[in-house]
């Protein structure tokens, strides 16, 4: 199993995931055919994208909002932590 780098989960936190499957289910792309467009080896490195386990390159994004006709901005939540003085 990979370890995990510093600041890994605040990275996983900021993509949204749920924003890319809902696209990729819209457009009625496969998970194969997504990994076919990412240039991945197999649908199964897509998937583990997808669903989190590992994080999307920064070199797979301009492929990935091509495929899914989403701006790459869109691909990430914005959370603001509310500072209490």
């Amino acid at each position: 199993m990979r370890k995990s780098k510093e600041g890994e989960s605040l990275i996983k936190e900021m993509i949204n995931l749920n924003a890319i499957k809902r696209k990729r289910i819209e457009k009625m792309y496969t998970v194969s055919e997504m990994a076919e467009l990412l240039d991945l080896r197999s649908p199964d490195k897509y998937f583990r994208r997808e669903s989190g386990e590992y994080n999307f390159q920064v070199n797979e994004l301009p492929a990935l909002s091509k495929a899914l006709g989403m701006p790459i901005e869109n691909f990430f939540c914005y959370r603001f932590a509310k500072i209490e003085k």
